[in-house]
């Protein structure tokens, strides 16, 4: 980041680069997370007792919960690493 900021780019568009790519692997994965809660929610029926294998307010909920997470993971480091100066970030 610090050479992108050293060759002009605005911290602004870094952290908002950095919290897209973010979001879209969270998106991949809730995908193949979905996919796989499907597949195997048949095997395991009979373990879940008062929900059912493919309830979508369980399955959405943690959806909700994975982005959110992830978003703020993916925020923080990118919000903090834009406001070093490119000078110092390529010094070292």
């Amino acid at each position: 980041m610090g050479i992108r900021i050293a060759l002009g780019a605005e911290p602004e568009s870094l952290t908002r680069l950095i919290l897209a790519r973010g979001i879209a692997i969270s998106f991949l994965g809730i995908g193949a997370g979905i996919v796989v809660s499907y597949g195997l929610g048949q095997a395991l029926k009979g373990l879940l007792f008062g929900v059912g294998p493919s309830n979508p307010l369980t399955i959405g909920a943690a959806a909700f919960t994975l982005l959110a997470t992830a978003s703020l993971a993916a925020w923080l480091p990118a919000h903090r690493a834009s406001r070093v100066d490119a000078a110092i970030s390529l010094r070292e």
